[in-house]
């Protein structure tokens, strides 16, 4: 989350310029909601599927990062909700 935060950070002078501009509750937001190990799993994925990797060894890790996303996945997903209304964001802008 860290390093998404930086990421998001270094570029907030470009995406503020981008639509509707970008506030700092709104990277936090980001920073907060981003992908859930979706690289992680397609990397998992793609050793548990190599026949140069020990099948014991590629299964427990393929456990490993899928559980990890997916214990990340419920915990943030049932959380996203209040932390966007913590940080005002649920109304609209007007016109």
């Amino acid at each position: 989350m860290f390093a998404r935060f930086v990421s998001i950070s270094l570029f907030i002078k470009y995406l503020r310029k981008l639509g509707e501009g970008l506030a700092w509750k709104e990277v936090f937001v980001l920073t907060f909601t981003g992908l859930k190990g979706a690289i992680g799993i397609a990397l998992a994925m793609q050793m548990y599927r190599s026949k140069d990797f020990d099948h014991i060894i590629s299964y427990l890790i393929m456990m490993h990062v899928t559980s990890n996303s997916l214990i990340t996945l419920v915990i943030h997903g049932t959380t996203a909700g209040l932390v966007v209304k913590a940080f005002g964001l649920t109304s609209q802008k007007k016109v």
